[in-house]
């Protein structure tokens, strides 16, 4: 059987999940910016313990609840996709429903740069299928090249390879009728910035998160002391990774664009929170870079700088989203 569904628009997005969400939307009458639905889907709520061997957890369910609660909106999603899931998703892309799907990048055979790679989660849309061809009709809304810049892909892939590398599969079930308002977005967003500033643990308290999160997750940067030299020049290669593809480099970029797409709400403050937000960009992008390159060149004696650093923006972070609420 083949269906697919005509007339999709690809364009950049600034975080793989946020823009193929915003993408399975566009054949709706139901409008959120990318930022709109990272604040719905409470993109803040990052996870991390003590002893997690610096690796951090986005809490795919819970966005997708926090999601589905906020705009009244229901979403199918699995994350155990069997055959019959698969038929599921199939059926509403019959109904002209776009699909997102989390995968494994090394799965991804329409790009050199995936299928090159030792993969990583990524997340893309299945907006059309052919299974006699074996072709599956995708969208990559961020595909970020060696140099990291972000590229689109809109076309074809191989079916077979996108199933195996799939871990996750959902898609808006019903649209709403009425728009959610910017008033209730805002409250909303706001509502998730003052739970980042003040609680310390996860709904059932497994994990650290918001601020907390960042500070457990820096203390942790003594230990690195402790690795050898290939797990050191690893682990450091993979928080650079980590921080700057799905963390705090995302979270100053949304923030920005939420302070600029709501600037009626800030008042005569909307410019100053900008700014200092760009400022505060550019501060964490020179210590990521300082990680790569201290990492790369087996340099342990900057890390307690880079700690201390670290916690420096995480206060300045801290005094912006005070400012915000």
């Amino acid at each position: 059987m083949r269906y697919v569904i005509t007339n999709v628009e690809t364009s950049e997005g600034s975080h793989c999940l946020y823009s193929a969400m915003s993408f399975a939307l566009q054949k709706s009458n139901f409008k959120l910016s990318e930022t709109d639905i990272y604040f719905l889907g409470n993109g803040l709520s990052l996870w991390y313990n003590k002893g997690s061997n610096f690796k951090w957890v986005i809490p795919d369910i819970e966005v997708l609840e926090s999601l589905q609660a906020n705009c009244e909106m229901p979403i199918c999603f699995s994350f155990n996709v069997d055959d019959d899931f698969y038929r599921r998703a199939y059926q509403a892309i019959r109904e002209d429903k776009i699909v997102f799907l989390y995968t494994y990048s090394q799965y991804l055979d329409y790009s050199d740069i995936y299928s090159g790679s030792a993969g990583h989660e990524h997340i893309i849309n299945l907006y059309g299928y052919d299974e006699e061809e074996d072709k599956a009709y995708v969208s990559d809304s961020y595909l970020l090249d060696y140099s990291g810049k972000v590229l689109t892909y809109n076309g074809l892939a191989t079916l077979s390879n996108i199933r195996k590398g799939t871990w996750g599969c959902a898609w808006f079930d019903q649209i709403p009728e009425n728009q959610i308002s910017r008033d209730k977005i805002f409250q909303i967003a706001i509502g998730y910035i003052r739970k980042f500033l003040t609680e310390e643990k996860n709904e059932r308290g497994d994990y650290y998160t918001g601020r907390a999160a960042f500070k457990e997750f820096f203390e942790e940067f003594d230990e690195l002391m402790t690795y050898d030299d290939s797990s050191f020049k690893d682990i450091t290669q993979k928080i650079y990774y980590d921080l700057r593809i799905a963390n705090i480099m995302h979270i100053i970029h949304y923030l920005k664009s939420f302070v600029f797409e709501n600037s009626a709400y800030f008042g005569g403050k909307s410019d100053m929170l900008i700014s200092s937000m760009e400022k505060l960009y550019l501060e964490w992008k020179k210590l990521l870079a300082n990680i790569y390159k201290s990492g790369f060149s087996l340099n342990r004696k900057s890390f307690p700088g880079i700690k201390r650093k670290a916690f420096e923006l995480i206060d300045s972070l801290s005094a912006i989203l005070e400012e915000m609420i």
